[in-house]
């Protein structure tokens, strides 16, 4: 069975699915990997990396600027207790769940279906109180129509309504032509003083080919910095790049990098 052959063989399983499609980012091809059990980035939990971000990991080594320019805990500055966080690519929604124990509203989004009612019947078995289970919600959209009128998610039409987005096995999965699109979307959708936590993932220099296509910090500092605001201004501070360092994190091939919407 497909889900008993190593990571490795399942990528190449994945690459060839999305060779045989002419279409950028492919939902079908997707959708197929989900049937197939090809989904060698699903680890059955959160990302450890992103556990020890929020849980204060780095708080002591870390000191970034909050809102009034005070130097704090970098988990200090990652929203909590209201307002609207983003998952693209959310796969089974371990990463959503999390966001929504902070007490925020937490949008999983994946443009595959079958991921999407993979997501739901996780939720389901998780047996989750009320207030935390109402606050975690997994749709099927196009990321790239996030904080538009074209957005089938339709609680996610509007720009500058996300006061958080996290992203891990997204950037990655898509084409390198989509990531100038990546940033824009980020850009329109998160509000100001938003922050974006990116896990920069597979880190593994100029290897070719995808999915996963190879990432480093400073391809999404490009990407990002090459945002403005309507004012002509940057639109992104970065305010933090971490390497992991906790049980069962990869610190030679991740980093985590925080950002601010400004």
């Amino acid at each position: 069975m497909t889900a008993s052959i190593s990571k490795d063989d399942q990528v190449q399983k994945l690459r060839k699915l999305f060779a045989s499609s002419d279409i950028p980012n492919d939902a079908k091809a997707w959708d197929q990997a989900w049937i197939d059990s090809t989904t060698p980035w699903d680890s059955n939990r959160p990302q450890p990396a992103l556990v020890e971000l929020l849980s204060g990991g780095h708080d002591a080594d870390v000191k970034v600027e909050d809102l009034n320019g005070n130097l704090v805990p970098v988990s200090k500055v990652i929203p909590r207790g209201s307002g609207t966080a983003v998952v693209p690519g959310c796969g089974r929604g371990y990463d959503a769940r999390v966001f929504a124990e902070r007490g925020l509203t937490s949008y999983g989004v994946d443009i595959s279906s079958n991921a999407v009612a993979a997501a739901d019947q996780w939720l389901r078995n998780q047996n989750l109180d009320s207030d935390i289970g109402s606050n975690v919600n997994f749709v099927e959209a196009d990321f790239f129509t996030l904080g538009t009128d074209k957005s089938a998610a339709k609680a996610l039409a509007k720009p500058a309504q996300a006061v958080l987005a996290y992203d891990y096995t997204f950037l990655c999965a898509i084409p390198p032509s989509l990531r100038t699109a990546w940033a824009e979307t980020y850009t329109r959708l998160l509000a100001k003083d938003a922050i974006l936590i990116s896990l920069v993932f597979p880190i593994h220099g100029n290897r070719p080919g995808g999915p996963p296509f190879s990432l480093s910090p400073d391809l999404v500092r490009e990407l990002l910095g090459s945002q403005t605001t309507a004012q002509g201004n940057p639109a992104w501070q970065e305010l933090a790049e971490l390497k992991p360092k906790g049980p069962e994190t990869r610190p030679d091939v991740e980093r985590i990098m925080v950002w601010r919407r400004v």
